[in-house]
Formats: C-alpha cells, sequence, structure tokens
C-alpha cells in the first residue's frame, strides 16, 4: 500500500469501481482488502459472531460512505463493506482452524497465540469458539 501511495505522489490512493457490478476492483482494491485482514487478525478479536457484530470502536473505517458526495457511494460503500465482511468470516474461519490444528488440544493453545495475533485477541477467540451459541 505504501508503495502506491508514494507512486501516486503521496496523495490519497483511490478505490476503484467496476460501473456495471459495482465491485471493487485494480491494486490499490487488493492492498487495501488486504491491509483490512490484516489489521482484522492483528486488531480484532473474533469473538463476534459476523463483522456487523463487531464493535463500532473497533471498525475504524466505517464511514467511508459519508466521506464523498459521488451518488453512487453508498452503493460501492455497500459492495465493500459486503467484501470487508467476506474478509472478517475468512479470517475467523483461519484462526479456528488454527484452534482445531493445534497440537496438545485446547489448552495448549491457549499458552501459545497463532502467528502473528496477539495472545489476549488469541484467547477470545478460543472462548467464542467454544461457546454454544458458536458450536451450534
Amino acid at each position: 500500500m505504501y508503495k502506491l501511495f508514494e507512486t501516486n505522489g503521496k496523495q490519497p490512493l483511490k478505490i476503484v469501481f467496476d460501473i456495471n457490478t459495482h465491485m471493487s476492483i485494480g491494486e490499490v482494491y487488493k492492498c487495501f482488502i488486504q491491509e483490512v485482514g490484516s489489521y482484522m487478525w492483528r486488531d480484532i478479536g473474533f469473538d463476534k459472531d459476523t463483522w456487523i457484530d463487531v464493535f463500532e470502536a473497533e471498525r475504524i473505517w466505517s464511514d467511508l460512505g459519508v466521506i464523498t458526495n459521488y451518488p453512487m457511494a453508498p452503493v460501492y460503500w455497500a459492495s465493500l463493506n459486503n467484501r470487508i465482511c467476506a474478509s472478517y468470516r475468512g479470517r475467523k474461519n483461519v484462526a479456528k482452524t488454527c484452534l482445531t490444528a493445534f497440537e496438545g488440544g485446547v489448552e495448549a493453545a491457549r499458552a501459545q497465540a497463532t502467528a502473528g495475533m496477539d495472545l489476549q485477541r488469541w484467547n477470545v477467540a478460543i472462548g467464542h469458539f467454544l461457546t454454544k451459541k458458536h458450536k451450534k
């Protein structure tokens, strides 16, 4: 993302949307969604059922739709938000897979966070994965 920012003369980057599908496309989008996923992995607890359930305080980009006056902004924001929701589900699934594949069981997993994730957030995620609601 920084390389793209540098190449763009240190000007804000724009996410491009396909006018027919309203889906985000291009290199800036790919970098953005990768950064979103990395941010989720490092800084968002996977103790929520869906991205919608993530606390507003943790959703740092939730107001992107209101910063533009472009008439299609709400449609584009909805499309981008759907991709962010999918990223949350994917990252959460990876965390669950890490837990189920962990040798030594749950207690051993609690003692050692999966790569790149804070131990406290890892334990919060484990707690969520063990709830009856999540198992159901």
